[in-house]
C-alpha cells in the first residue's frame, strides 16, 4: 500500500477526484485486511501507557496471546494463553508471587515469598497433593488418591540428613512411622503385635507387656500357654503389688523374697517363708516348722511338722 496522501481543495483537487482517490484507498485497505496472516503479520502487539508509569500490553502471534499489566511499583499481573496451557501470573515489588497453571491433565497453584517459602497444590484426575515448603528445607506434604491418603513431614539436620515422620492410610491398613510417637489420652488396641519387640498382644504364644525405667527393661507383664506371668528383667529384684487386690485361682509366686501385710486366702502352697528375715518350711522337708512371733519379733510357739510337736 502506498503512502495515503489526500490533496485538499486548496491545491486543486475537484471532489470528484478526492472521493475516486477515497474509493480506491479504501478497496486497497479491504484487501489487505482480507489476506492478513502470520507470514505478513507474524506480530500485533498493543502498549498503553499513562505518564504515570502505569501501563498495559496485548502480545499476539500464531502462537500464543500475552496480556500484562503493571504499575510504577513494580507490580505486575499476566496471562499468558497457548493451545496447551493457560498460566496467570501475579507478583509484587517485593518478590512476592501467585501462579496458576491450568492444561489438560492438570491445575497447579503455587504462592511464594522472597524468603523461599512456598505452598502448592497440584490437582489431576488421578491425585490432589499439597506441599507447604520453608527456606530451611522443612516441608509438609498431603497425597490423596482413590486408594489412600499419605502425609508426610521432613526437616534436614546440620548434618545434611532427611529426617521425615510418615502417616499412610489405604482401605485395610494405616501406617505410622515417626522417631516418636505420642499418644495422649484413653488409647484403645485390639489385636496389636510386634511393636518393637516390646509390646506384644494377641496370638503370640509368649506375649508380654514390658516396662522400661530409662533404656533398660525393668520388669514385664506376660502371657502363653501357662497363663500370665508377672516378673522383672533382673533375677533377684521384687515383684511389687500395692493396694489391696483380690486373686482368684492358683496363684503361682517364685522367688526369695515375698513381703506384705495382710495375705487372706483359703489356701496356701508354698516350698517356704521367711518371717522376718528368718526362713522355715513346711509340709515337703524333714524338719520342717512354723514359728509364730509377736509384734516386737519373740517366738510365742510353732509347729514342727516332723514330729507334730506344737510348742
Amino acid at each position: 500500500m502506498s503512502d495515503v496522501r489526500i490533496p485538499s481543495p486548496n491545491e486543486g483537487a475537484t471532489i470528484e477526484e478526492l472521493v475516486d482517490l477515497m474509493y480506491r484507498y479504501k478497496k486497497e485497505l479491504e484487501f489487505i485486511l482480507m489476506n492478513l496472516d502470520g507470514n505478513n503479520v507474524p506480530i500485533i502487539n498493543s502498549l498503553v501507557e499513562d505518564i504515570d508509569g502505569n501501563f498495559t500490553n496485548i502480545t499476539q502471534n500464531a502462537e500464543e496471546i500475552s496480556l500484562v499489566a503493571g504499575d510504577v511499583s513494580g507490580n505486575t499481573a499476566s496471562i499468558v494463553i497457548n493451545s496447551d496451557a493457560i498460566t496467570s501470573i501475579v507478583s509484587d515489588v517485593s518478590g512476592n508471587a501467585s501462579s496458576i497453571t491450568q492444561n489438560a491433565d492438570a491445575i497447579t497453584s503455587i504462592v511464594s515469598d522472597v524468603l523461599g517459602n512456598a505452598a502448592s497444590i497440584v490437582v489431576n484426575s488421578n491425585a490432589i497433593t499439597s506441599v507447604v515448603s520453608d527456606v530451611n528445607d522443612n516441608a509438609s506434604s498431603i497425597t490423596q488418591n482413590a486408594d489412600n491418603i499419605n502425609l508426610r513431614v521432613e526437616k534436614t539436620d546440620y548434618d545434611g540428613n532427611t529426617i521425615a515422620s510418615l502417616i499412610n492410610q489405604s482401605a485395610t491398613t494405616i501406617d505410622i512411622s515417626a522417631n516418636k510417637i505420642n499418644l495422649n489420652g484413653v488409647t484403645t488396641m485390639n489385636g496389636l503385635t510386634n511393636v518393637n519387640d516390646d509390646l506384644i498382644l494377641g496370638d503370640g504364644s509368649d506375649s508380654k507387656i514390658s516396662f522400661r525405667y530409662y533404656s533398660n527393661e525393668a520388669g514385664y507383664i506376660k502371657g502363653g500357654s501357662y497363663g500370665v506371668e508377672i516378673g522383672c528383667a533382673s533375677a533377684g529384684d521384687p515383684v511389687r503389688i500395692k493396694n489391696p487386690i483380690i486373686l482368684s485361682g492358683n496363684l503361682l509366686m517364685e522367688g526369695e523374697d515375698i513381703q506384705c501385710d495382710d495375705i487372706s486366702c483359703d489356701d496356701i502352697s508354698c516350698d517356704g517363708l521367711r518371717v522376718d528375715n528368718e526362713l522355715v518350711y513346711f509340709g515337703v522337708r524333714d524338719g520342717d516348722s512354723l514359728n509364730f512371733k509377736n509384734s516386737s519379733g519373740s517366738s510365742v510357739g510353732g509347729i514342727n511338722f516332723s514330729t507334730g510337736v506344737i510348742y
